[in-house]
């Protein structure tokens, strides 16, 4: 719940102070961990991120969000990639058809240049749950087996649930795609 309002403060990073002076007491909980965690990515502090999710496996070594996201964002900024695969992996094993999950597992193959495993995973995910970031994903290994048709539709079904989605932005602006 406190997770939530915090979120909603207009600058990120008051919403990281406001979450750490209420949360004091309870700083060692999985749930504030895990929501400390994602609001430093949030104020782009990656590194600080990725510590405190390392703290939360360490402490609840099921925590499949947690697994979830640090092998993304791991896989994310091209960094041990094997590492990433191995985390995503146990993730899908605590929520085995979670989209956000799978999609995960595709963005891992894709970043390991293993495009037909990435298609497979990002196809399934994307059947799931057709949101921005999953069409990004889908989209961008589409465009690079050279399914250029089938990426723009996969591209425009995430721009009608949100045409503002940061990661499908800047999707389309990398790859030079008006």
């Amino acid at each position: 719940q406190l997770s939530s309002f915090v979120n909603k403060a207009k600058n990120p990073k008051d919403s990281l102070l406001i979450f750490d002076k209420i949360s004091k007491d309870d700083q060692l909980l999985p749930n504030v961990l895990y929501s400390k965690a994602m609001l430093n990515f949030k104020v782009g502090n990656n590194l600080k991120m990725e510590s405190i999710l390392r703290q939360l496996i360490d402490l609840k070594p099921d925590h499949a969000q947690a697994l979830n996201a640090l092998g993304y964002s791991l896989a994310d900024n091209n960094k041990n990639l094997e590492e990433a695969l191995r985390l995503v992996k146990a993730a899908i094993v605590f929520l085995p058809g979670d989209p956000h999950v799978i999609d995960s597992m595709g963005w891992v193959y894709f970043k390991l240049g293993r495009l037909d495993k990435a298609e497979e995973w990002l196809s399934l995910a994307f059947s799931s749950q057709p949101d921005p970031e999953i069409s990004a994903h889908y989209g961008e290994v589409l465009w690079n087996l050279s399914s250029k048709e089938e990426a723009l539709e996969v591209w425009r079904q995430g721009f009608k649930s949100n045409p503002r989605n940061s990661i499908l932005l800047e999707t389309l602006t990398r790859l030079k795609i008006s």
